[in-house]
């Protein structure tokens, strides 16, 4: 696995764990009710959210602008006692939960709209960049296919499939200097 998809998947894995479960068991008919209407609900947002994430389009500064709010999202966030870093976790759900984490957390606010981005649209980009490498590795495991029509099938924007192949050099060397960002970052 390149090292994009490796970046990728981690985000990914940490997007996943920092994100709490709304699974519900149901009780009586009247629970069972409720989750049935929350995994509808939960569906149709899932569906929005693919379709946004699907239809935005990457491009190098907006990858530049991504990056420079996750740096100074992590500097916003060295300082703080551990719990209030807790608050910096993915909400529950969809882009609109998370963006509205994002948005009750002022220092994390701050951090990405400093960087020129709305917290939305870094929740977009960061999906969207995710969704792309992936598409991107199983695309490369298949290169007799039509890239554009799996990246389609795969409900992939196949303009951020090859913007991701283009860059890729340049999206590795900054998943470079921003690990080594971090890594200076930690306690001694």
């Amino acid at each position: 696995m390149n090292r994009p998809l490796n970046y990728l998947a981690a985000a990914a894995m940490l997007l996943s764990a920092c994100a709490k479960s709304d699974s519900a068991e149901a009780g009586d008919s009247s629970e069972g009710t409720s989750a049935a209407a929350r995994s509808t609900s939960t569906s149709a947002s899932a569906d929005q959210d693919l379709s946004e994430v699907s239809n935005y389009t990457l491009t190098m500064p907006k990858v530049d602008k991504f990056y420079e709010a996750m740096r100074n999202a992590a500097l916003a966030a060295k300082d703080l006692p551990e719990d209030q870093r807790a608050s910096f976790d993915a909400a529950d759900g969809s882009l609109d939960d998370y963006a509205a984490n994002i948005e009750r957390n002022a220092p994390m606010r701050k951090a990405i709209e400093k960087a020129g981005l709305s917290p939305k649209e870094f929740a977009v980009i960061m999906m969207a960049t995710m969704q792309a490498g992936m598409a991107q590795g199983i695309i490369a495991m298949r290169p007799k296919d039509n890239a554009d029509s799996l990246a389609r099938e795969m409900k992939t924007n196949p303009a951020n499939v090859r913007f991701m192949r283009e860059h890729q050099a340049e999206i590795e060397a900054k998943q470079k200097a921003m690990a080594a960002e971090m890594k200076a970052m930690e306690p001694r």
